[in-house]
């Protein structure tokens, strides 16, 4: 990886939240919504390092595929650098989104929950007891 140029280290030393915003609001309404999400994706822990990094990435491609990486990384609730590049890299922002939402792995049941039936013995025709 190539170093920073001293116009990235500086821009990396503004801590406001509007300040990146009103970067990302350069690029389109999707990529600002995106970062709104990225700082509100964590009550504890600021997000500043995440956006960031999205936003002088996205600020290396065509406004238009950075709005649809944003649109994508949206889209499937992943609000984190990594998963922006990996979109921008896969040229995953060149295929189209599925038409209905994709529900939240944590939904409706804890990922390892088994129903209470499962945990009943399941008896033959030939029951034998011992």
């Amino acid at each position: 990886m190539g170093r920073k140029s001293r116009e990235e280290r500086a821009a990396l030393r503004h801590r406001s939240r509007d300040y990146w915003e009103q970067r990302a609001e350069k690029l389109g309404e999707p990529v600002v919504e995106f970062v709104r999400e990225v700082f509100d994706s964590d009550d504890v822990l600021s997000q500043l390092r995440q956006a960031q990094s999205i936003v002088t990435h996205l600020e290396k491609y065509p406004v238009e595929r950075a709005q649809a990486a944003c649109a994508r990384a949206s889209y499937y609730g992943a609000t984190t650098y990594q998963a922006e590049k990996n979109i921008l890299v896969k040229a995953l922002d060149f295929e189209p989104l599925p038409n209905r939402p994709v529900a939240p792995a944590f939904a409706d049941t804890p990922r390892f929950a088994r129903a209470p039936s499962s945990f009943l013995a399941v008896t033959g025709g030939d029951d034998e007891h011992h």
